[in-house]
């Protein structure tokens, strides 16, 4: 798809700026499921930073529901089919606690580099402000750049219920499809399981 690779270029290129000042880059999302937009960003922080890149999973302890159908351990299997090489970890959530929320991402950030010296990437204008008010690097990257109209992950898992493979494919890389696919079906199977009486 050459508009992935355009948008790869892209943000490649932005993101070359920011590490040749030194630091990493660490990129936040709930990728359930992970989609081109995604996508871009990681296969670009891969070719900039290769050893000073992490992808945090954001809800990493958030149960299964119809906004998170997609486990913890679901979604490293999919980002991992893609970029075996990608570093990786999880971002619990603290509901209406965003203290302990900032506490814990400094916490896994300070295992193998200053968060002070990190730059976060992100498109959402309350998270990039958010990083702002607390002292943190922020580059703002549109992760639909140039790669699908908006990209809605409300609508990916609406297609993913319908198995409806020629849409998805305008969102997602169709290495990742049927797996995809397969765990969606699995997991909501297992909620409504957990929602309707026997």
């Amino acid at each position: 798809m050459s508009e992935l690779k355009n948008a790869i270029a892209h943000i490649s290129d932005r993101l070359k700026a920011i590490t040749d000042l030194g630091g990493n880059l660490v990129y936040i999302g709930r990728f359930s499921p992970m989609h081109y937009g995604h996508q871009a960003i990681i296969q670009s922080m891969i070719q900039v930073a290769p050893h000073d890149h992490l992808v945090l999973l954001g809800s990493c302890n958030t149960p299964i529901a119809p906004r998170h159908l997609f486990k913890f351990t679901d979604r490293i299997n999919i980002i991992k089919s893609i970029f075996p090489e990608v570093k990786l970890a999880g971002l619990p959530d603290f509901p209406n606690d965003n203290d302990s929320w900032f506490e814990s991402l400094d916490s896994i950030i300070s295992l193998t580099n200053d968060p002070t010296l990190t730059t976060f990437i992100g498109g959402c204008d309350a998270d990039v402000q958010w990083f702002k008010d607390n002292n943190r690097q922020c580059i703002v990257i549109d992760r639909k750049w140039g790669i699908t109209h908006d990209i809605s992950g409300t609508e990916i898992r609406n297609f993913l219920a319908k198995d409806d493979k020629e849409s998805l494919a305008n969102f997602m890389d169709e290495r990742i499809i049927d797996k995809a696919t397969e765990i969606f079906k699995k997991r909501w199977s297992e909620y409504l399981g957990k929602i309707v009486a026997p």
